[in-house]
Formats: C-alpha cells, sequence, structure tokens
C-alpha cells in the first residue's frame, strides 16, 4: 500500500473534555478522546472518514475499523469501568500496513497482560468474549507496556 497522497482534518471530531482535534497527514492520524460509548462511536467515524480521505481500501478500512472498536471497547469497560478517562489513539500508515497505538490512563490489564485470544466455545463466554480473539485474529506485533499509570497497546494490521 502506498501512502496515501492527500488527508484532511475532519469536522466531526469527538466531543468532551479531553477532545481535541484530530491531527492528520496522508502518513498518519493523531487524535485524543475522552473513553464512553457515544465517544468512542465519533472517535470511529472520524478515523473512518480519515482513511477514507487518504484513499483506503474499503476492506482494509473495515478490518481497522473492527479492530480499533473493539480496543476502544476493552479500554471504555476495563480500563475506566464506570467513569469517562482520556484514550490518545496514533495511526501510521505504512507501505504493507497500519500501525494503530492506543495510550491510557486507566486500570492495567488484570494480568499485567492482554488476554491470549483463544477462542472459547461460545456457550462459556459472557456477553461478548470474542474481542481479543477478533483483535488477535486480525493483527500482528502486538505489545502491551505498563509505564507509570499509563497503557500503551500497539498492533500492525497488514494490508
Amino acid at each position: 500500500m502506498a501512502p496515501p497522497s492527500k488527508a484532511r482534518i475532519d469536522p466531526g471530531a469527538p466531543t468532551g473534555a479531553q477532545a481535541e482535534w484530530p491531527q492528520s497527514t496522508a502518513q498518519g492520524f493523531r487524535l485524543v478522546f475522552d473513553s464512553g460509548e457515544h465517544q468512542t462511536r465519533a472517535a470511529l467515524a472520524c478515523l473512518c472518514n480519515h482513511m477514507q480521505a487518504c484513499g483506503l481500501d474499503s476492506e482494509v478500512m473495515s478490518t481497522v475499523e473492527l479492530v480499533v472498536a473493539e480496543v476502544f471497547n476493552n479500554i471504555t469497560e476495563h480500563a475506566y469501568p464506570g467513569v469517562n478517562g482520556p484514550i490518545l489513539l496514533q495511526v501510521q500508515f505504512e507501505p504493507d500496513s497500519v500501525v494503530c497505538m492506543f495510550t491510557d490512563s486507566g486500570a492495567p490489564f488484570a494480568r499485567g497482560a492482554p488476554p491470549d485470544g483463544k477462542l472459547i466455545p461460545p456457550l462459556a463466554l459472557p456477553e461478548g468474549g470474542f474481542g481479543w480473539y477478533i483483535i488477535r485474529a486480525l493483527s500482528s506485533d502486538l505489545d502491551y507496556e505498563r509505564s507509570g499509570s499509563t497503557n500503551r497497546l500497539r498492533l500492525r494490521i497488514r494490508v
């Protein structure tokens, strides 16, 4: 995938106490917003608008949106249970992949690492439960770091 040639800033950036207008270029995208259902939807729309403006293939866009939505959902439900908190999304377009970095100051993973994402029989799962399987199946080079009170998750989506 060649880097997109043109990008524009999306006026539909999410709102909230910590929201910033997206900073975007043809090579990447940066957005800070508060966690929460409505803010997450707005952030995903903003990301999709940017990817479309950059000319990414619709299949690649769908995969990136799905993986990012699953990570946002996990941050909202587990890092910030019952409260909203800031999420930083950084996306870098590379010739053969899309690299996503998520940063938050919520609770760390329970075991100090993301779940392994093994597929469990559906009847044994709580509501949802497929998120980490989906994330791991559609991405590679997943790396998690807890530094002080900050979580950083980096992953690559091949195109």
